[in-house]
């Protein structure tokens, strides 16, 4: 029995140095990570800002921040003539085991300013989760069976066929624009499981002005003329 004592604490003793090396790794990993993004925010003309308690809610209802959490290591800038921030998002709690890893790691978050205000509507890729039919059962489909199994559908049902013509849905059937997106609070977000690394924020935010461009004008024109979807910008 002693023999047993010995192994086990010996055992637990092994695991909690390895919880501990893991978690030195990834503060300096986060610490490298930071300094990263502030240089090149700094050569690229875009503003730095290591956290702001503020921006972590201006989403309550995007599936990514149904949590308390917190925003660090934010960029804003504007590229190509769109305005974007960029952010890590943290939990504030581990509501859904993918939030045990955002603890460590960190959700990458892109925003860009959207042409005008829209109702929410959020886009998420299907999940083995949701594959399973463990997820939300209140998904809206399309008809089309190829994008209802590749994608949760979620918000304003209106607005969202509105948005999804066959070109949009086209793009987001590329395999290379396969993250989560969400309009909102006249934005249109995207959230990727891991943060975005700066070389990478341009890209995302060619791929948001790409999808933009291919929603129809009407979408937007709807959202001005109707006093119940406008926010207030700032």
């Amino acid at each position: 029995m002693t023999v047993l004592w010995v192994v086990i604490v010996g055992v637990l003793a092994g695991l909690v140095a390895l919880g501990l090396i893991v978690l030195v790794a990834a503060g300096l990993r986060h610490r490298q990570q930071a300094w990263r993004l502030r240089a090149y925010a700094l050569r690229q003309g875009w503003t730095y800002q290591a956290t702001d308690p503020d921006l972590a809610q201006r989403w309550p209802d995007l599936p990514l921040m149904a949590t308390d959490g917190h925003a660090r290591d934010i960029a804003t800038g504007r590229i190509d003539g769109l305005d974007f921030r960029t952010f890590v998002y943290t939990p504030g709690r581990a509501d859904h085991p993918a939030d045990v890893w955002r603890h460590v790691s960190g959700a990458g978050v892109v925003a860009v300013t959207a042409p005008a205000a829209v109702p929410l509507v959020v886009l998420e890729p299907t999940s083995f989760v949701d594959a399973l039919g463990w997820g939300e059962d209140d998904a809206l489909t399309l008809g089309q069976a190829d994008f209802d199994a590749a994608w949760q559908v979620y918000g304003d049902e209106t607005t969202a066929r509105a948005i999804l013509t066959d070109a949009v849905v086209a793009w987001l059937m590329d395999p290379e624009h396969r993250v989560s997106y969400g309009f909102d609070q006249g934005e249109l977000v995207i959230w990727t499981v891991e943060r975005i690394v700066p070389d990478d924020v341009e890209v995302y935010v060619g791929h948001l002005a790409d999808l933009l461009a291919l929603i129809p004008p009407e979408v937007w024109a709807a959202s001005v003329e109707d006093p119940a979807t406008a926010v207030d910008p700032a």
